[in-house]
């Protein structure tokens, strides 16, 4: 009976001192960030009906709030999910054709509210031989870029934040 704890109760220690921890399957991870993923999808879609049929600017920035949240929740889920698929060894890029400005200026408006509350100014710039389109795995690009731009926009004072695009031979 020594092996069983009273729920509720702090992790033991071992015979070393050190804290036994649980460890929970990756199989059991995706597939509860799964389901929680589809919740999140009918509440950004109930969200967008409610700002589609609000009557005031104030409904729709509500939903907007509701529609935003949980976007960025979804975003947590997926990388939830990508470390679960890595640890099983099953983490494949999913390569097709994109817009890399495109998807650099989508993440840098993600951010922009967060940046403009701090004053902090934000740019973009590709050079010139940058192609339009590329052929890589764009949710793994603004996974990697929000992530980066997150950080830069919490731990950034004053000034600016500047992505700058350059082809690499």
């Amino acid at each position: 009976m020594d092996d069983f704890r009273e729920l509720g109760a702090a992790p033991a220690d071992d015979a070393d001192g050190h804290r036994n921890i649980v460890h929970v399957d990756a199989d059991v991870l995706a597939d509860l960030g799964h389901q929680i993923r589809n919740q999140l999808n009918a509440v950004v879609g109930a969200a967008g009906l409610l700002s589609a049929g609000a009557e005031t600017s104030e409904e729709r920035e509500l939903a907007a709030i509701v529609e935003t949240g949980a976007e960025h929740v979804a975003r947590i889920i997926d990388e939830w999910l990508d470390s679960a698929t890595i640890e099983n060894g099953e983490f494949e890029l999913a390569l097709h054709p994109f817009d890399v400005r495109s998807t650099v200026e989508s993440c840098l408006g993600l951010v922009s509210e967060a940046a403009g509350a701090k004053g902090l100014d934000i740019s973009f710039s590709a050079a010139p031989d940058v192609p339009n389109v590329v052929i890589g795995d764009s949710r793994r690009l603004e996974q990697i870029l929000l992530t980066l731009l997150h950080g830069a926009v919490d731990r950034t004072y004053r000034g600016g934040i500047g992505v700058d695009s350059a082809r690499r031979a």
